[in-house]
Protein backbone atom coordinates (compact mmCIF):
# COMPACT_ATOMS: atom_id res chain seq x y z
CA UNK A 1 0.00 0.00 0.00
CA UNK A 2 1.16 3.56 -0.96
CA UNK A 3 1.46 6.26 1.93
CA UNK A 4 -1.76 6.12 3.60
CA UNK A 5 -3.71 9.71 3.77
CA UNK A 6 -3.57 12.15 6.62
CA UNK A 7 -6.88 11.93 8.67
CA UNK A 8 -6.21 15.31 9.28
CA UNK A 9 -5.79 16.56 6.00
CA UNK A 10 -9.01 18.75 5.45
CA UNK A 11 -9.66 17.05 1.87
CA UNK A 12 -9.21 13.81 3.69
CA UNK A 13 -11.26 14.89 6.28
CA UNK A 14 -14.31 15.90 4.35
CA UNK A 15 -14.40 13.08 2.43
CA UNK A 16 -14.43 10.74 5.36
CA UNK A 17 -17.22 12.75 6.91
CA UNK A 18 -19.11 12.57 3.63
CA UNK A 19 -18.56 8.76 4.01
CA UNK A 20 -19.96 8.70 7.33
CA UNK A 21 -23.03 10.82 6.54
CA UNK A 22 -23.98 7.78 4.16
CA UNK A 23 -23.47 4.90 6.98
CA UNK A 24 -25.73 7.19 9.57
CA UNK A 25 -28.29 7.61 7.40
CA UNK A 26 -30.17 4.43 8.11
CA UNK A 27 -29.33 4.61 12.32
CA UNK A 28 -32.89 4.38 13.76
CA UNK A 29 -34.66 7.67 15.19
CA UNK A 30 -35.30 7.99 18.39
CA UNK A 31 -38.04 10.25 20.07
CA UNK A 32 -36.79 12.76 22.65
CA UNK A 33 -35.28 10.66 25.75
CA UNK A 34 -36.47 11.56 29.32
CA UNK A 35 -33.28 10.76 30.85
CA UNK A 36 -31.82 13.86 28.93
CA UNK A 37 -34.18 16.16 30.38
CA UNK A 38 -31.70 18.29 32.08
CA UNK A 39 -29.20 18.27 29.26
CA UNK A 40 -31.58 19.27 27.23
CA UNK A 41 -32.31 22.67 28.71
CA UNK A 42 -28.85 23.30 29.52
CA UNK A 43 -28.17 22.15 25.54
CA UNK A 44 -30.73 25.25 24.49
CA UNK A 45 -29.25 27.72 27.33
CA UNK A 46 -26.02 27.11 25.27
CA UNK A 47 -27.43 27.40 21.70
CA UNK A 48 -28.67 30.56 22.92
CA UNK A 49 -25.19 32.05 23.73
CA UNK A 50 -23.26 30.54 21.07
CA UNK A 51 -25.29 30.24 17.96
CA UNK A 52 -22.10 29.30 15.88
CA UNK A 53 -21.14 26.55 18.06
CA UNK A 54 -21.15 22.41 17.43
CA UNK A 55 -22.87 20.66 20.44
CA UNK A 56 -22.47 16.97 20.82
CA UNK A 57 -24.79 14.77 19.12
CA UNK A 58 -28.26 14.48 20.38
CA UNK A 59 -29.03 11.83 16.91
CA UNK A 60 -28.67 8.20 16.88
CA UNK A 61 -28.91 5.66 19.80
CA UNK A 62 -29.63 6.72 23.30
CA UNK A 63 -26.74 6.92 25.49
CA UNK A 64 -28.19 4.04 27.89
CA UNK A 65 -29.61 1.69 24.62
CA UNK A 66 -26.87 1.68 22.14
CA UNK A 67 -27.39 -1.51 19.17
CA UNK A 68 -24.24 -2.58 19.49
CA UNK A 69 -24.88 -5.32 16.95
CA UNK A 70 -25.99 -2.29 14.74
CA UNK A 71 -22.84 -0.60 15.53
CA UNK A 72 -20.45 -3.42 14.96
CA UNK A 73 -22.00 -4.06 11.59
CA UNK A 74 -21.24 -0.38 10.48
CA UNK A 75 -17.82 -0.73 11.91
CA UNK A 76 -17.13 -3.68 10.00
CA UNK A 77 -18.18 -2.78 6.64
CA UNK A 78 -16.05 0.42 7.61
CA UNK A 79 -13.00 -1.85 7.80
CA UNK A 80 -14.06 -4.14 4.87
CA UNK A 81 -14.64 -0.68 2.37
CA UNK A 82 -11.97 1.45 3.81
CA UNK A 83 -8.96 -0.45 4.97
CA UNK A 84 -7.11 -1.00 1.97
CA UNK A 85 -7.60 2.40 0.33
CA UNK A 86 -7.68 4.56 3.54
CA UNK A 87 -4.86 2.43 5.65
CA UNK A 88 -5.10 1.97 9.77
CA UNK A 89 -5.05 5.36 10.89
CA UNK A 90 -7.72 7.01 9.01
CA UNK A 91 -10.07 3.81 9.63
CA UNK A 92 -9.35 4.27 13.14
CA UNK A 93 -10.46 8.16 13.16
CA UNK A 94 -13.34 7.08 10.45
CA UNK A 95 -14.73 4.81 13.39
CA UNK A 96 -14.19 7.06 15.66
CA UNK A 97 -16.25 9.47 13.82
CA UNK A 98 -18.67 7.06 13.03
CA UNK A 99 -19.48 6.13 16.70
CA UNK A 100 -20.10 9.91 17.69
CA UNK A 101 -22.47 10.29 15.18
CA UNK A 102 -25.07 7.43 15.44
CA UNK A 103 -24.86 7.26 19.14
CA UNK A 104 -26.03 10.32 21.73
CA UNK A 105 -23.43 12.12 24.31
CA UNK A 106 -20.25 9.58 23.65
CA UNK A 107 -17.90 10.76 26.39
CA UNK A 108 -14.69 9.26 24.77
CA UNK A 109 -13.91 6.63 21.89
CA UNK A 110 -11.13 4.38 20.71
CA UNK A 111 -10.64 1.95 17.93
CA UNK A 112 -7.22 0.42 18.21
CA UNK A 113 -5.72 -2.56 16.52
CA UNK A 114 -4.88 -5.38 19.13
CA UNK A 115 -2.14 -7.08 16.83
CA UNK A 116 -1.48 -10.52 18.90
CA UNK A 117 -5.52 -11.09 17.92
CA UNK A 118 -5.79 -9.46 14.23
CA UNK A 119 -9.08 -7.25 15.62
CA UNK A 120 -9.90 -3.76 15.86
CA UNK A 121 -10.69 -2.77 19.66
CA UNK A 122 -13.73 -0.30 19.93
CA UNK A 123 -14.35 1.25 23.19
CA UNK A 124 -16.61 3.71 23.79
CA UNK A 125 -18.31 5.52 27.03
CA UNK A 126 -21.62 7.64 27.08
CA UNK A 127 -23.39 9.69 29.72
CA UNK A 128 -26.70 10.51 30.21
CA UNK A 129 -28.65 12.32 33.62
CA UNK A 130 -28.60 9.53 34.74
CA UNK A 131 -25.21 7.87 34.99
CA UNK A 132 -22.14 6.59 32.44
CA UNK A 133 -22.31 3.52 29.74
CA UNK A 134 -19.20 1.81 28.63
CA UNK A 135 -19.22 -0.48 25.49
CA UNK A 136 -16.83 -2.60 23.85
CA UNK A 137 -16.57 -4.93 20.76
CA UNK A 138 -14.21 -6.31 18.78
CA UNK A 139 -14.09 -6.49 14.82
CA UNK A 140 -11.62 -8.61 12.70
CA UNK A 141 -9.38 -7.07 10.75
CA UNK A 142 -7.62 -8.44 7.43
CA UNK A 143 -4.39 -10.16 8.20
CA UNK A 144 -2.80 -8.30 5.51
CA UNK A 145 -3.37 -4.63 7.88
CA UNK A 146 -0.33 -2.87 7.66
CA UNK A 147 1.09 -1.73 10.93
CA UNK A 148 -0.05 1.51 11.32
CA UNK A 149 -2.86 1.27 13.29
CA UNK A 150 -1.99 3.15 16.52
CA UNK A 151 -1.47 1.65 20.13
CA UNK A 152 -3.09 4.20 21.94
CA UNK A 153 -5.06 7.32 20.67
CA UNK A 154 -6.78 9.75 22.66
CA UNK A 155 -10.29 10.40 22.73
CA UNK A 156 -11.80 12.18 20.09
Amino acid sequence: MEDSPDPDDPAVKTAMEEYVIGLVADCPAFPPDERQKYFYSCLDEMRKEMPDSEFISMNGFRASAVDLGWIRDRVAKIVDEKLDDLGCMCVSTLVEMFITRSVQRVKTGTANHLYEIGALDVRFTTQDDEGHYDYHFLVPVSDEADEEFPEERDPA
